[in-house]
């Protein structure tokens, strides 16, 4: 699914995709007049790749459309070159084309890419894309290893524009990096059957990268004083292998994540290298990195998701007739607000825009069980339109009419609408930028917003965290060390729905797992810390009596917080997290929440770490009262 797409977005990514001329004079187009309108679907055919527009240098090889349909005609897109440094290959088994470009040119190529588009009666328009092929510059990345060199592992971390190494650090499963190049670790290469073990000096003592599945049966990594790791270099996908029992793991991370973990290698391959999923790489030393990527440009400020977006316009349920609206989505994974802008793309997905002046107006006709949506497309009213496609694949696109019928579902802010008896609902997710019609079976009330991304209807312009007039932690003062007889307070900035919480004393289900919060600070429950061997104990007044904040396992062996006349729940600071961590049945825990969950939970300490405390994990801290 999404082969297509994939392959696009991958060029995207990896900053070689294609690029359109930049303005319409730029692109010669001739058609002959006929039954069939080839100029629109010429024009089609530019909008489908109109998001390139800036993007010219194609540094490696790519695949196009050979075919692309309008109003359900299918017309053939043939592509030619000028240049000798470029090579057409057609692939009419999956109606596309491979362009296949000389990656190693010592100097830049300028280059013409023409598609010429013919009708099935034989008109043709053409349409000229005006691309460059950017100057060779080797590699710094180290694919041969010699035995006595010293080495460094690095990610190109390029959805957190990062560059990280490895410091020598473990985080739970993972090997914690730094962006700091000075504080990169050394490795050296241990010869061993047809692979090699990696080891570096950590602590004074000789230490190797060791893979392993540890007591839960979770493949996790450390480092360790001797291994079994015998690690060979794929050069399609530029990682790292090992095997460890009966399946085969590379080192690297993926999403916007930092540390370094063991992933099954189905989830890697050549298209999604070093563009969704990141291997860990070596290197002689430490990588330049230009400095609108820069690491200090990056850095998360202690109290801020920088990923974490507020709708300052008001996202609509119950939409009115005649009225504008706008459809967008937040796509944390890729951190860009997106709104739809009336282009389609691969004949089944809706394109959409990070520049909100070229986002569509739409409005709605109520119908029985929902609405219909409709916008103004090319001058003509056009129709939301989902159906199922030749392939059997569920589509979507703009009509003259439609017969579907959306409906907003308020557990996952989902529009949705059922095609040949299947529910569908209108989003994206991972990193992709379009949107899809996928089962509502893939979105929950756990996962919306966080890794599956709907497209919901504001009627305005929605600000990110890091724009002006969006949201920010607020500035408070976190306790670390609480004083006897001083009242505190326990808060947590939610920063997925952009909320300031605090505890009020409530439980939230009746088998007592869960403390409630509020957004009002003048309800927040005041606490204070007895001082105890190896911690604190937290207690409050509830209903006139002293209560402790316990942690326990209950009935049904499930870890609960509530309140209670006595506890043996010793909580202590853990200042790389910024959580309180005590432990109970020898399973260490946290109190905090996740993904945009409001109530704060007990969560086993493996789940929260420096990397993502505070921007996916979210601690309850211990405040100062203002």
């Amino acid at each position: 699914m999404k082969k297509l797409l994939i392959l696009i977005l991958a060029l995207a990514l990896a900053v070689c995709p294609l690029v359109s001329c930049g303005n319409d004079s730029a692109a010669e187009t001739s058609a002959q007049t006929g039954a069939y309108d080839v100029a629109s679907a010429a024009a089609f055919l530019k909008n489908m790749y109109k998001q390139y527009l800036t993007a010219p240098e194609t540094g490696r090889d790519f695949t196009l459309t050979s075919q692309v349909m309008n109003n359900g005609v299918a017309y053939t897109v043939t592509w030619t070159t000028n240049s000798d440094k470029v090579v057409v290959e057609p692939n009419e088994a999956e109606k596309q084309v491979t362009i296949n470009v000389d990656e190693k040119t010592p100097e830049v190529v300028n280059y013409d890419l023409t598609a010429t588009v013919a009708s099935p009666s034989g008109e043709t328009a053409t349409v000229v894309f005006k691309l460059v092929i950017p100057a060779y510059t080797p590699s710094p990345v180290v694919t041969t290893v010699e035995e006595g060199k010293a080495y460094k592992f690095y990610i190109d971390q390029k959805l957190s524009k990062k560059i990280v190494y490895l410091d020598g650090g473990v985080s739970g499963r993972y090997l914690s990096t730094t962006t700091d190049g000075t504080k990169a670790l050394d490795f050296f290469a241990e010869k061993s059957g047809d692979g090699f073990k990696f080891y570096a000096t950590i602590d004074g003592a000789k230490m190797y990268i060791d893979t392993y599945l540890n007591d839960e049966g979770k493949q996790s990594v450390k480092y360790a004083a001797s291994t079994e790791c015998v690690y060979k270099y794929n050069a399609e996908t530029y990682a790292w292998e090992v095997k460890v029992g009966d399946s085969m793991y590379y080192l690297g991370t993926y999403s916007t994540y930092d540390t370094v973990s063991a992933s099954a290698t189905s989830y890697i391959s050549a298209d999604n290298t070093r563009v969704s999923q990141f291997p860990m790489e070596l290197v002689y030393e430490v990588v330049e990195v230009a400095p609108d990527a820069g690491n200090e440009d990056n850095k998360d400020d202690d109290n801020k998701n920088e990923n974490n977006t507020t709708v300052k316009a008001e996202v609509v349920s119950a939409p009115e007739a005649e009225k504008a609206y706008k459809f967008y989505l937040n796509q944390a994974e890729a951190s860009k607000i997106l709104y739809l802008d009336g282009g389609v793309s691969g004949d089944r997905y809706l394109t959409m825009t990070d520049d909100y002046s070229k986002a569509l107006d739409f409005y709605v006709e109520a119908a029985e069980g929902g609405f219909k949506f409709f916008t103004n497309k090319d001058g003509a009213k056009k129709y939301l339109d989902l159906y199922i496609n030749a392939d059997g694949k569920q589509a979507l696109q703009y009509a003259d009419a439609s017969t579907v019928v959306y409906s907003y579902n308020a557990a996952t802010f989902a529009w949705e609408a059922t095609v040949d008896g299947t529910a569908y609902y209108l989003g994206t997710y991972g990193t992709f930028e379009t949107v899809s019609a996928s089962k509502t079976s893939y979105i929950s009330a756990e996962n919306t917003r966080v890794s599956q991304f709907p497209m919901e209807i504001v009627t305005g312009e929605v600000k990110s965290s890091t724009e002006e007039g969006g949201s920010t932690a607020p500035t408070v003062q976190v306790v670390s060390a609480p004083a006897a007889d001083t009242a505190y307070n326990f808060y947590y900035y939610q920063g997925k729905v952009g909320k300031t919480l605090y505890i009020d004393g409530g439980i939230d289900d009746a088998k007592g797992r869960y403390f409630t919060t509020t957004e009002d600070a003048s309800k927040a429950l005041k606490v204070y810390a007895e001082a105890v061997e190896g911690g604190f104990k937290f207690y409050t007044t509830i209903n006139n009596a002293k209560q402790y904040l316990n942690m326990y396992l209950n009935g049904e062996e499930k870890i609960s917080l509530g309140y209670a006349d006595a506890t043996d729940a010793v909580f202590a600071y853990d200042s790389t997290t910024f959580a309180w961590k005590t432990t109970v049945g020898g399973t260490e825990y946290y109190m905090g929440t996740y993904n945009t969950f409001e109530t704060v939970s007990a969560s086993a300490t493996s789940y929260i770490n420096a990397e993502n405390t505070r921007v996916s994990q979210f601690p309850l801290e211990l405040i100062a009262i203002a």
